[in-house]
């Protein structure tokens, strides 16, 4: 599926490295009594990592008679990330609710992967997802190493863009991805006008 290779590309550097620049991400537009964001902010950007694959796999179904299974499989969802969200709330507060979205979008995409499983079969390109997140781990432990060199949010939070942008773009490109040579052909197309 090239959308959800495209987004996985783009989505795994971003989400690995916003969760090691959280507490600079906070600390550079919030005030310090806001770090209590940092770990429900880290939950968060994986759910939305799981959201957006959902969504993105979602507009298959809406084809022929996709759109009944994506209804139940997003009231699915909405009934998890409610009912997880009162009970974990009461524990764990903030936390617990980003915890309990995590877990919805989570089963919503296990789900979504059953229907194409039985209704549809989409070919999934594993290797390859799992080597953008490998790349984007590998990437996301340099940002650690690298901005712990430097103290102040905002410096952390640039340099950390930096080392992700240049680190992230010279593994895929050592590694002769062909998504992301496409992609950087297409950018230089529409550069050129």
């Amino acid at each position: 599926c090239p959308i959800l290779r495209y987004l996985l590309m783009l989505g795994f550097p971003i989400v690995a490295t916003c969760i090691v620049l959280a507490p600079a991400l906070v600390g550079t537009f919030f005030r310090e009594g806001y770090l209590v964001a940092v770990t429900p902010m880290r939950i968060l950007l994986g759910a939305n990592l799981l959201r957006m694959c959902v969504i993105a796999a979602s507009g298959v179904l809406f084809v022929g008679d996709g759109l009944r299974g994506l209804c139940k499989i997003y009231a699915v969802i909405a009934a998890t990330a409610l009912t997880g969200s009162v009970i974990l709330a009461r524990h764990d507060g903030l936390t617990g609710i980003a915890i309990a979205l995590l877990l919805s979008w989570a089963l919503g995409a296990a789900l979504l992967y059953w229907w194409f499983e039985r209704r549809a079969p989409l070919q999934l390109e594993w290797s390859k997802y799992f080597r953008y997140a490998l790349s984007a781990a590998l990437v996301a432990a340099l940002v650690f190493l690298v901005c712990r060199l430097v103290h102040h949010p905002l410096k952390q939070f640039l340099l950390g863009g930096l080392v992700t942008g240049v680190g992230y773009t010279l593994l895929l490109w050592l590694q002769r991805d062909m998504a992301f040579r496409n992609l950087v052909r297409i950018l230089r197309q529409r550069a050129a006008g």
